[in-house]
């Protein structure tokens, strides 16, 4: 199973904005600012094993979780990975008024076996979203520390990098089932 924790902050971590969000970027990863996401990659050349993580702008939301989650699978995941088989998915509730949707898909693409998770997260006037893509199970953490550390504030247009110590808050976990972690390409 594999649970994400949103707003749980460890004391120390390095915080930058980009359009509203406040996160932790993944140590080690390359950063690219492309049009309307950040993508952070990581990839180990003599094993082949590589992870991407793309950070999407902040959009309005349609006011319904599940409809942003679905227009954001068939904008953001179809086109690009084309996935044949049904996805497993899963909703959290947090005691905010944000919610997330998660769903995830294994999928043959540029001659490998690969993992695509897309998370979406909305309030109902507004939805973040971030894919995560890996062929293999190696960054899983990465990908867990960079949802915690995931905060929602106003939007802005220009990301910042925040100098303060970061504060404490409650997490609420978002799970996906079994199905994910043990698909046979990430072992």
């Amino acid at each position: 199973m594999v649970t994400l924790f949103f707003g749980n902050h460890i004391s120390g971590q390095h915080l930058e904005k980009y359009d509203g969000v406040t996160y932790s970027p993944p140590v080690g990863w390359s950063r690219i600012e492309g049009l309307g996401y950040l993508e952070f990659t990581k990839g180990n050349s003599s094993s082949g094993e590589f992870g991407k993580i793309l950070l999407y702008k902040v959009k309005p939301s349609s006011g319904s979780l599940d409809n942003d989650f679905e227009e954001d699978w068939r904008i953001l995941i179809v086109p690009e990975y084309q996935p044949r088989e049904p996805m497993d998915s899963s909703k959290t509730s947090f005691k905010s008024k944000w919610n997330a949707m998660i769903g995830a898909v294994s999928i043959f693409y540029q001659n490998q076996n690969q993992a695509v998770v897309l998370v979406t997260i909305s309030n109902g006037q507004r939805k973040i979203s971030y894919v995560f893509v890996s062929n293999t199970s190696t960054f899983e953490r990465e990908l867990e520390e960079f949802g915690s550390s995931l905060e929602f504030g106003s939007p802005t247009s220009q990301p910042a990098i925040l100098a303060q110590p970061l504060i404490h808050i409650p997490c609420a976990p978002v799970q996906l089932n079994q199905r994910f972690t043990d698909m046979d390409i990430l072992k």
